[in-house]
């Protein structure tokens, strides 16, 4: 081998030891998640080599999540140990931004380090399906499409039991297919038709006039 050749593959050599050194990124998984603050541990799984073998990455511990999060507004992911994802290690110790919203200067001079990892979710893992799901929409959903939201171009499809606390306006028309239970008063600013009977506009046959007044209808008298 010349002279010329040695050189190239030292430089070569070099620059696969300073690549090597950097963290960038790491498919991980889920060892634990803390729903309140956000955080979670994760096993990095890509090993690395050492030597003639490849060895194990030590766990990452309290890594932020990223979310969807600005202007008051906020989408919340759900995790569960085993989830798979990844983390995004950032160049320069991140604390004290991180700790202030603002701009700061790093506290230690740590580069590319585990601590200062950000997490990002999820990578389907292997040969795990997501199922019974409508196509072209957008959907937010149980992996088996038991339960989703879905937003499409014409329509918004939800499936499931849905809950609302709050008050409900409605635009348009409503149609109920099943049954139809209200705990408190119902007020119709025009009319409620019942089997084509109006409430507003029916009348009794075969009823005498006179001054009296009939029973309430839970009396019979109508």
């Amino acid at each position: 081998m010349g002279k010329q050749s040695k050189q190239a593959a030292y430089e070569q050599a070099k620059d696969r030891a300073v690549k090597a050194g950097i963290c960038v990124a790491d498919i991980v998984k889920i060892v634990k998640y803390d729903e309140d603050k956000m955080i979670v541990d994760v096993q990095p799984l890509t090993k690395y080599p050492d030597e003639e073998k490849f060895e194990k990455k030590p766990q990452v511990l309290s890594v932020p999540v990223a979310l969807v999060y600005g202007g008051g507004f906020v989408i919340r992911p759900v995790y569960q140990p085993g989830d798979l994802g990844f983390v995004v290690y950032l160049d320069r110790d991140s604390d004290a931004t991180i700790a202030k919203g603002s701009e700061a200067d790093p506290n230690t001079e740590r580069l590319h380090s585990g601590d200062d990892a950000i997490f990002f979710g999820g990578v389907r893992i292997g040969n795990k399906q997501i199922t019974g799901l409508p196509t072209k929409k957008l959907c937010v959903a149980t992996d088996d499409g038991s339960i989703y939201i879905a937003v499409g171009k014409e329509k918004i499809n939800v499936k499931g039991d849905v809950e609302i606390k709050g008050n409900v306006d409605v635009i348009g028309d409503v149609r109920v297919s099943g049954k139809v239970e209200v705990t408190q008063t119902i007020t119709a600013q025009v009319d409620v038709i019942g089997g084509g009977v109006s409430l507003k506009n029916h009348i009794h046959s075969g009823v005498a006039s006179g001054t009296g007044n009939t029973g309430s209808p839970i009396e019979g008298g109508m």
